[in-house]
């Protein structure tokens, strides 16, 4: 029964715009924005022992949307040489999305690493930076920094 009511939800969701008529209202969704494109935190090449258990703050430079609307960001790590193309962890800012900051733990950073092929107690460089979203459109922020970890 649950099955059923499920099919039915999403074959409503896919129909109605069909059976809705559209009308030009005159007012178009613009999803460009206009990225930040500067990190503020951690600066780069900052040494952190992920041992001590203390929280790693990122903040970088809100974007701005050509319409005024929201802008929700991710935070992206990747390899040293990586381009984010295919980054080891994404994560969304504070408050879903909606703000220019992240505070993160030391557990899910030694994950990151984990990912990047890190061992135990071992000592290695993470790149990240920042994606701005409105929709399903999204720009990367064109500068990236290196955080230098040590894992538990």
């Amino acid at each position: 029964m649950r099955t059923l009511f499920r099919n039915i939800a999403i074959l409503a969701v896919a129909v109605s715009p069909f059976v809705s008529g559209c009308t030009d209202d005159g007012n178009e969704i613009n999803y460009n924005i206009q990225p930040g494109n500067e990190l503020y935190l951690p600066l780069s090449r900052k040494t952190v022992d992920l041992s001590r258990g203390a929280d790693v703050e990122f903040q970088w430079a809100p974007s701005i949307a050509y319409d005024n609307g929201f802008v929700s960001y991710e935070l992206l790590f990747d390899r040293e040489s990586g381009n984010f193309s295919a980054p080891l962890a994404v994560m969304t800012s504070q408050l879903n999305g909606s703000k220019a900051y992240l505070s993160v733990t030391s557990k899910k950073l030694n994950g990151v690493a984990r990912a990047a092929g890190f061992g135990t107690l071992e000592t290695g460089n993470l790149k990240w930076t920042v994606r701005a979203s409105k929709g399903l459109f999204g720009n990367v922020y064109t500068e990236s920094r290196i955080l230098t970890v040590t894992t538990t």
